[in-house]
């Protein structure tokens, strides 16, 4: 690995001024909602937890 002069910062001032100005940016850019990024395992979980709670309170009812 070899360093390469022209990708250096000339000061450390210059690269802590690149840092905070890319910490900036990011803090900036929203992540998208879970069910943009995965709607089919939101309503796959979705539709196991209703089948669940619908099997509870069926077992629930035929006891009572």
């Amino acid at each position: 690995m070899t360093a390469v002069s022209a990708q250096r910062y000339e000061t450390a001032e210059e690269w802590l001024l690149v840092l905070e100005q890319a910490d900036r940016r990011e803090l900036s850019v929203r992540p998208r909602p879970l069910l943009e990024r995965e709607p089919l395992k939101v309503w796959q979980t979705l539709a196991m937890a209703s089948l669940l709670l619908n099997l509870v309170l069926l077992y629930w009812l035929m006891h009572h």
